[in-house]
């Protein structure tokens, strides 16, 4: 009888739970994803993208929900698989978006320590 008690609960509790996500907006949505990513909790904040992405297919802002999940694999988590498909999703999907010449760059550049390049960067100008 506990148990039947506690599985009602715990059914109860994901219903609660997965309503809950489904009732958001993109705009809530991006803003949870970008408060788990200043958080420090980058799988979360993947997840609220991807969410955002596959709920709203439409919506005129994915492309930087996109380039985000692949910046926060780049930089964020190191897994360069990952990063490269997303990535690589922005440029196909969303050619002409602002965002499209940084997924580019960030292709050609993923890896490198990106601090250590502004440096040598400044260092070439200044010389």
């Amino acid at each position: 009888m506990r148990s039947l008690a506690f599985g009602m609960a715990l059914i109860a509790t994901l219903i609660l739970f997965l309503g809950g996500c489904g009732s958001k907006t993109p705009e809530e949505l991006f803003n949870l994803a970008q408060k788990a990513e200043n958080e420090g909790d980058f799988e979360e904040a993947i997840d609220f993208y991807t969410m955002l992405l596959n709920k709203y297919p439409q919506n005129e802002h994915n492309y930087k929900a996109q380039f985000m999940v692949g910046f926060i694999y780049s930089e964020e988590l190191k897994d360069y698989d990952k990063a490269k498909v997303a990535m690589q999703k922005v440029i196909d999907d969303y050619p002409d978006c602002d965002l499209a010449d940084d997924a580019r760059w960030m292709l050609e550049h993923m890896g490198e320590n990106l601090e250590q390049m502004e440096f040598m960067g400044e260092a070439k100008g200044g010389s």
